[in-house]
């Protein structure tokens, strides 16, 4: 879906899409805790402290957006490109990422408590003091990732690619 239609759908769901004079887009008047997103091009936006509880983003374009304290638990997220996208402090307990790709993506202090990322790419992603406890990363790319700090206790790592190339992984929490 391109971007003209996307704003399109989000109009006919009551949400109007606002552009800055600086060129920043973002959303108002949004209720998206449960919304179907799924394809929906969202890239660029504003959508930090945004709440998407449960919200299906599958499929959806959200690269170099600004999902900064998001609120995205249970979300379905998989095969989102969030390429270059900001998740400080984004909450993602229990949210499907599955083939989602972060890759450069900075989830610095992120919630990814038991969150499925299967076959997610991570290269290159920022995941400095991101918890990652109890996650499932079957197949995950974590080639030049930085996990300092990271929590990783009891996360499932079977096949996760370049693992040993990511960075300071000796400082995550292990268990």
């Amino acid at each position: 879906m391109n971007r003209e239609e996307t704003e399109k759908k989000l109009k006919e769901m009551g949400i109007t899409v606002i552009t800055s004079k600086e060129g920043l887009t973002g959303l108002y008047n949004a209720k998206l805790i449960r919304a179907n997103l799924r394809g929906f091009d969202l890239s660029r936006m504003d959508l930090q402290n945004m709440d998407f509880t449960g919200a299906i983003l599958a499929q959806a374009n959200l690269e170099e957006a600004n999902l900064d304290e998001a609120d995205l638990r249970g979300a379905d997220i998989n095969g989102a490109n969030l390429k270059n996208a900001r998740l400080v402090k984004a909450k993602l307990q229990g949210a499907i990422l599955s083939g989602a790709n972060l890759e450069g993506a900075i989830l610095r202090g992120a919630n990814l408590k038991r969150a499925t990322l299967s076959k997610t790419i991570l290269s290159h992603a920022n995941l400095e003091e991101a918890c990652l406890a109890e996650a499932t990363a079957v197949g995950a790319d974590f080639c030049g990732a930085t996990l300092y700090h990271t929590d990783l206790r009891k996360i499932k790592f079977v096949n996760a690619k370049q693992l040993s190339e990511a960075l300071n992984l000796e400082n995550a929490y292990l268990d």
